[in-house]
């Protein structure tokens, strides 16, 4: 009766429903289950038009518990271990087939084509003896590690339009394009709830700093998904989002109370596994001391992580995947042949580029044939991975087709839905009245800084300067600015405003900051009274920590070129931003920088 009632309710009253915020305890009530169940049935009742004319991904399957059985009784420990085991793919791909039998592959890069993956894919399944599992990150899209698919705008992009149906939709697309090309599993999306201004490897990635708008977007991505026949992955457990560094380089500690992990960081997973479940969850190589309180060990190796809290206390019962098994964080803490020991005692189940597949391979073997793992455990990860397999289908069709992808990637349905979100994910922030948009008679100088943080998930300013160059013909100057400025460069920028209407700052980084001279060019600015318009293509961070008091910001949370030029659109006078930010503002500001 209780779920009729707020399935009824959701209907008539919410086309945009979110997750309730009662109930912070990991044990919820019924009462909390509702929102969420009635949440689940909303999206299937609002399947978007735009699919109908995209080619449908296979669909998700029963298990067929008869088939897992049977393979994981015909299975050596050899075939058990290479199971659990997922490298990149790469030119030894042959060789991590035949030599240590692995469960899959992870696509790897930013520059591969489908035509190339697509004849690996149908090369490798026919070489094994066991269907293979091919997995992407695609937090972006496909787009963001294939040229030839569609690129999706970041998380908090997505965050600030704050549309369920857009996620929906989002997740139906990639799910269909990486299905086209023989992937089964999408590393996404991503469950950090961004807390920390200065995170340097979520930041835009994460959807908000609220859990529930976190949860509600990403329950919406998923079902989008699992209905055009793509698994997902909820990551970084139990949270990524309160951290001031880089797993990837080094070991990250989170010092926060058991409440405002409960509350904030595992809300997601709580309220997400009350009403399904999830194909696989990665985790984060971060230590929580408030779940290890004895041990400085991160939770992909702890026990308390994955079976005390994921397991047993929030009933996830599916794979439970390592985040790449190379990285800093972990490797600051163990070593592979130790490590993937701890881990899987801890409850993972499948070992994602471990930095040494020998140690890998044979600190599993050597842990069973030692009795250090039992037998059992290993067949419970086994039986997990080969049902990811049954699920998605492999078993029966474990080769793709060479043509029908040309029919999905890049399909205009599919860009349509990024490019809606992307423009309507810019927001503007204490525009002055009268300030914008420039008028029609009116000149620009816009000043495009330069980074040197790395390309990925991000675009060339080219996409806004050529659309506000042909909005405004003749009357928009552009300067390149570089990360390093002397002091005469910068008052020689500053004298190069005169004459000018309007002044842009326009830059695309993903950092919370950008470089201090580059700030102490823009506060040289505003010194001087110029009054610039500051756009970040990027992260909304740096107007919290370095321009907290600085009026007339734009951001879009995400360099994707459809929100650069609905920009340029907005400051020639014929946009329509109005979205509020996808996180708190102001928050407190921190000493930080990048350099």
């Amino acid at each position: 009766m209780r779920l009729a009632v707020w399935t009824l309710l959701f209907l008539l009253l919410a086309p945009y429903c979110c997750f309730s915020q009662e109930s912070s305890d990991l044990s919820a009530s019924a009462d909390a289950v509702a929102p969420a169940a009635a949440l689940e049935m909303g999206y299937a009742a609002r399947r978007p038009v735009r699919r109908n004319t995209v080619p449908s991904g296979p669909a998700l399957r029963d298990v067929n518990t008869t088939w897992v059985e049977t393979m994981l009784g015909q299975m050596t420990l050899d075939d058990k271990i290479g199971q659990m085991l997922m490298p990149a793919y790469g030119g030894s791909a042959d060789a991590m087939v035949n030599t240590y039998r692995v469960g899959g592959f992870i696509i790897q890069g930013n520059t591969n084509t489908a035509p190339a993956i697509v004849a690996a894919v149908n090369h490798l399944q026919g070489i094994t003896s066991v269907p293979l599992l091919f997995s992407v990150d695609c937090e972006a899209g496909l787009g963001a590690r294939f040229t030839d698919a569609t690129k999706f705008p970041m998380n908090m992009a997505s965050g600030a339009v704050n549309d369920p149906s857009l996620a929906y939709q989002q997740g139906g697309a990639t799910a269909r394009e990486c299905r086209a090309i023989g992937i089964q599993i999408g590393f996404g999306p991503v469950l950090d709830v961004n807390t920390e201004p200065v995170n340097p490897i979520i930041g835009i990635r994460s959807y908000s700093d609220d859990p529930y708008r976190v949860a509600d977007l990403a329950q919406a991505y998923v079902q989008g998904a699992n209905a055009e026949g793509l698994l997902c992955t909820y990551k970084h457990y139990p949270g990524h989002g309160p951290t001031t560094g880089d797993s990837h380089i080094g070991f990250q500690v989170v010092n926060i109370s058991m409440a405002d992990l409960q509350n904030i960081h595992l809300k997601p997973y709580e309220l997400l596994l009350q009403s399904a479940t999830v194909d696989l969850v990665m985790t984060a190589h971060v230590l929580y001391p408030a779940i290890d309180p004895t041990q400085d060990i991160p939770a992909t190796i702890s026990y308390n992580a994955l079976t005390g809290i994921l397991r047993n206390q929030l009933g996830y019962d599916g794979c439970i995947i390592s985040d790449s098994f190379a990285m800093g964080g972990l490797m600051a803490i163990t070593n592979t042949y130790d490590g993937v020991t701890s881990a899987v005692l801890s409850g993972l189940d499948i070992i994602l580029t471990p930095a040494s597949m020998a140690d890998a391979w044979n600190g599993l073997h050597d842990a069973v044939n030692a009795g250090t793992i039992p037998m059992s455990r290993i067949d419970d990860s086994v039986r997990r991975i080969l049902k990811l397999k049954s699920r998605a289908g492999i078993p029966e069709m474990t080769t793709v087709s060479t043509t029908a992808y040309t029919g999905i990637l890049q399909h205009p349905d599919n860009l349509a839905v990024a490019k809606e979100i992307g423009v309507r994910a810019v927001s503007k922030r204490n525009i002055q009245p009268g300030h914008l948009p420039i008028g029609p008679t009116e000149n620009a100088l816009v000043f495009t800084l330069a980074t040197n943080n790395s390309i990925f998930y991000r675009y060339p300013l080219t996409y806004f300067t050529d659309e506000l160059t042909s909005d405004m013909p003749g009357r928009v100057d552009i300067q390149p600015v570089a990360t390093s400025l002397s002091g005469t460069t910068i008052n020689d920028y500053k004298n190069m405003c005169a004459g000018y209407d309007h002044v842009i700052v326009a830059g695309v980084d993903k950092a919370p900051t950008i470089y201090s001279s580059q700030a102490a060019f823009v506060n040289t600015l505003r010194s001087a009274g110029v009054n610039p318009t500051y756009v970040s293509f990027g992260s909304p961070y740096q107007s919290m920590l370095q321009f907290s008091d600085m009026n007339n910001f734009i951001c879009t949370f995400s360099s994707h070129f459809e929100s650069q030029r609905e920009v340029a659109r907005e400051l020639a006078g014929y946009g329509e931003a109005s979205q509020p930010w996808p996180v708190t503002v102001p928050v407190r500001l921190s000493e930080f920088s990048v350099e």
